[in-house]
């Protein structure tokens, strides 16, 4: 009886981790695309990491203006299951983008979209 009562548990515990990453990237894939501010958002199994489009006329903006704060984090993780949020600027204060590469491509050649990975 023990037994039975632990796998079903456990069949809990898993669809609910399953049915969180589900809740999250079914919103990012209805967010994404309606928001030119998001260059692009890396979902991962431990983190969703936003690169922001920090540079509006000519000038490097700060992104929490946009709301991309702790606010906005608290509401994506609690309400939609994401993983650890982290929001950073997809361009220096000169305009030029960061050097990050994702699945072997450089952000640059991202344009608004959602990208995810098992890491």
């Amino acid at each position: 009886m023990k037994k039975i009562l632990w796998v079903i548990v456990l069949n809990f515990i898993l669809i609910g981790e399953s049915n969180a990453q589900n809740d999250c990237l079914k919103m990012l894939e209805e967010y994404i695309p309606d928001d030119d501010a998001i260059k692009v958002a890396h979902l991962t199994d431990k983190k969703l990491t936003f690169y922001i489009n920090n540079i509006r006329n000519m000038k490097d903006k700060d992104i929490v203006e946009f709301g991309f704060n702790q606010s906005m984090t608290n509401l994506m993780e609690k309400k939609y299951n994401c993983p650890k949020i982290k929001f950073v600027k997809a361009y220096d204060s000169s305009g030029i983008p960061q050097p990050v590469k994702i699945n072997g491509i450089l952000l640059k050649d991202y344009d608004n979209q959602l990208i995810v990975s098992e890491k």
